[in-house]
C-alpha cells in the first residue's frame, strides 16, 4: 500500500517537473520570439535614430545658421533631411512604432493624431522631393509680407517684399524692399480685374502691389512672378506669403526684439503700429519702411539662434498650425515641389484637392479697397440656407473702429480709389470689395445691401489652379466706424450643386475665426470656421 502511494507521489513529482520544464521552455521561446520581433521592429529605427542623433548638434547648427547668415554650417541641411527621411521611412513601416510615434508627436506638439499621422505618411516621399528640389543648388524666393490689417484675398496688402536666396538650402541673403520699388519698374500695361480696376488702379494698369487679388494663392503667386519677370528681376523659383499676425505670434514666443538703430523694443503688441508709424511721410520708392523691416529681420534672426528647446517646440507647432489658418503659404513653379506644398496644406490652392460632384464649394472673400488699416476691428457672421435649388447667403459685417476724422493712413497712397470711395476712407472706415465664389452654373436672383435691393454687381467665370470652374460675384460695400452692414445674396443652384450632400467652406487668410450658420431644413448647425472645412448639409 505504502509502495503504491510512494510510486504515485513519484509520478506526480516527475509530471510536475516535466510541466515546469515545458513552461520554462515555452516561456523562453516566447521571450526569444518577442526579442526577435522587437529587434525586427526596433533595430532599423534605433540605427537610424542613432545616426540622426550623432549629427543632431550639427543639424541644429545648420538650422541656426539660417538665422545668422555670418555662420557656416558644419553639416548641410540636405544631409540632415536625408537622415530624417530614413528615420521617417523606418517608423512608417513599423506596425509597432508608428502608432507610438503618432501619439508621441501629438503629445509633444499638442496637435491631433490625425494631423501627425498624415504628416508621417507623407514625410518619406515629400522629404526626398524637398531634398532634391529645394536643398540642392541655388534657389531664390520672393516673400510677400502681408498686412492683414488691410485685408486682401491671400491675407493682406503686401506693402513689402523680401527676396530669400538659398544655396543648397542654406539662407545666404535676405533683402527687404518697399513694394513700390519693384512695382515702379513695371512699364507695361495689364488689364486690372474687376474691383482693382474701379477702386485701386486709378484707371491705369494693374500693378504688383495689388497682384495678390485672387483667393487662389498659386494664381496670385504666378501673377506676382509675372510682374517681377516683366520688371527685369532675376528668375525667382517661388513665392511665400506671410501674414502680419504670424510674425506677431512668432514674437510672442521668442520675446521682444531690440533694434539698436531705432532705439526701439519691438513686441507682438506694438509691431503693427511700429511697422506703419509715420506712414504719411512714406512715398513710392521710400526706404524708411524697408529699412525698418530689414533691421527687424536681422535682429529677429539673431534672436532665433538663442532659443530654448521649448521655444523651438512652440515655434514648430506654430508653423504646423499656421498652415491650417493659412498664416503662411508657399508656391513653387516646380510641379513636384508644389505637390509637396499641397500635401502639407501650404499651397493655398482654392478648393478640395479632389473634385467631387457631391461637394459644393463656397468662398466669402473680402478685400479692403479703402486704403486704410481698418480690418483689425472688423468682424463678420455668415449664414447659408439651402432649399432645393436655391441658396440664401446672409451676412453681417461689424466695424468696431472708433469714429475718427484723422487723416488717411495708408501704404497705397499713389493708387487712390474713386473719389466717392476715397471720401469715405477715414482711418477706421471699412470700404470692402466683397466677392463670393460659387459653382460656375450658379445664377444671382437678387442682392440686398442693408435691405436695399441692388441692380449692379459684377460676374466673372474663371478656372482655379485645381481646375474648378467658379463664378465670381462681386460688389463694393462700406461699413462706417462703430456700425454694422448687412448683405443678402439669393442664388439659384444648378446640378450637381443643388443636390450636393456636402459643403466645402474656404477660410480667408488674415481673418479671425468666422461664425457660420449652415441650414438645410430641417437641419441646422453653427460653428467657428478656423480653417477650410467640409460640412454636411
Amino acid at each position: 500500500m505504502f509502495s503504491d502511494l510512494s510510486r504515485s507521489v513519484t509520478r506526480l513529482l516527475q509530471s510536475a517537473t516535466a510541466n515546469q520544464s515545458t513552461r520554462v521552455r515555452v516561456g523562453l521561446g516566447v521571450i526569444a520570439s518577442l526579442a526577435v520581433v522587437l529587434a525586427w521592429q526596433l533595430g532599423p529605427t534605433i540605427i537610424q535614430a542613432a545616426r540622426l542623433v550623432a549629427i543632431g548638434p550639427q543639424c541644429r547648427q545648420a538650422f541656426t545658421t539660417q538665422t545668422d547668415l555670418t555662420l557656416e554650417p558644419d553639416v548641410s541641411l540636405s544631409r540632415c533631411v536625408s537622415r530624417l527621411q530614413s528615420l521617417a521611412i523606418t517608423i512608417d513601416r513599423s506596425a509597432m512604432l508608428r502608432p507610438v510615434a503618432v501619439m508621441a508627436g501629438s503629445y509633444y506638439l499638442q496637435l491631433p493624431t490625425e494631423t501627425i499621422s498624415h504628416l508621417l505618411t507623407q514625410a518619406p516621399s515629400d522629404l526626398g522631393i524637398i531634398q532634391r528640389e529645394l536643398l540642392t543648388g541655388d534657389r531664390r524666393y520672393a516673400v510677400l509680407l502681408q498686412n492683414s490689417d488691410e485685408l486682401r484675398a491671400t491675407g493682406g496688402f503686401a506693402g513689402s517684399l523680401a527676396t530669400l536666396e538659398l544655396h543648397h538650402g542654406q539662407a545666404v541673403g535676405i533683402t527687404v524692399y518697399d513694394i513700390f520699388a519693384p512695382a515702379g519698374q513695371f512699364t507695361g500695361y495689364r488689364e486690372p480685374p474687376p474691383g482693382v480696376k474701379e477702386y485701386l488702379s486709378g484707371g491705369e494698369t494693374w500693378r504688383l502691389q495689388d497682384a495678390n487679388w485672387s483667393p487662389d494663392f498659386p494664381m496670385s503667386a504666378q501673377t506676382v512672378l509675372s510682374f517681377l519677370g516683366e520688371s527685369g528681376w532675376p528668375a525667382i523659383d517661388g513665392v511665400v506669403g506671410v501674414n502680419l499676425i504670424f510674425i506677431e505670434k512668432v514674437l510672442a514666443i521668442v520675446g521682444p526684439v531690440w533694434l539698436p538703430d531705432y532705439h526701439q523694443l519691438v513686441t507682438a503688441e506694438n509691431l503693427a503700429e511700429l511697422a506703419r508709424s509715420d506712414r504719411a511721410s512714406f512715398f513710392p520708392g521710400s526706404y524708411q519702411k524697408a529699412q525698418f523691416l530689414q533691421s527687424l529681420s536681422t535682429h529677429l534672426r539673431l534672436k532665433l539662434s538663442t532659443l530654448t528647446t521649448d521655444q523651438y517646440r512652440r515655434l514648430l507647432k506654430l508653423f504646423l498650425t499656421g498652415r491650417l489658418a493659412k498664416d503662411w503659404q508657399v508656391y513653387s513653379h516646380q510641379p513636384e515641389l508644389e505637390t509637396v506644398w499641397q500635401n502639407w496644406g501650404l499651397a493655398g490652392a482654392w478648393g478640395p484637392l479632389v473634385q467631387d460632384d457631391d461637394v459644393m464649394p463656397f468662398a466669402w472673400i473680402e478685400s479692403n479697397v479703402g486704403i486704410n488699416k481698418a480690418n483689425r476691428r472688423i468682424g463678420r457672421t455668415i449664414q447659408l440656407e439651402k432649399n432645393q435649388q436655391s441658396l440664401q447667403v446672409s451676412a453681417t459685417i461689424t466695424n468696431t473702429n472708433s469714429p475718427s476724422n484723422r487723416p488717411l493712413v495708408s501704404e497705397d497712397m499713389p493708387n487712390q480709389p474713386s473719389a466717392t470711395v476715397a471720401a469715405q476712407s477715414r482711418t477706421g472706415h471699412y470700404v470692402n470689395y466683397q466677392r463670393v465664389w460659387v459653382p460656375a452654373t450658379t445664377e444671382v436672383t437678387s442682392l440686398l445691401l442693408n435691405q436695399v435691393p441692388q441692380s449692379q454687381w459684377h460676374e466673372l467665370v474663371l478656372t482655379t489652379t485645381n481646375g474648378y470652374q467658379v463664378k465670381e460675384i462681386g460688389w463694393v460695400m462700406t461699413v462706417s466706424e462703430d456700425s454694422q452692414a448687412t448683405v443678402e445674396l439669393n442664388l439659384k443652384l444648378s446640378e450637381p450643386a443643388a443636390h450636393s450632400a456636402r459643403l466645402w467652406l474656404w477660410k480667408q487668410p488674415g481673418t479671425a475665426p468666422t461664425t457660420y450658420s449652415v441650414t438645410s431644413p430641417p437641419h441646422s448647425q453653427r460653428f467657428e470656421l478656423v480653417t477650410d472645412q467640409f460640412v454636411n448639409w
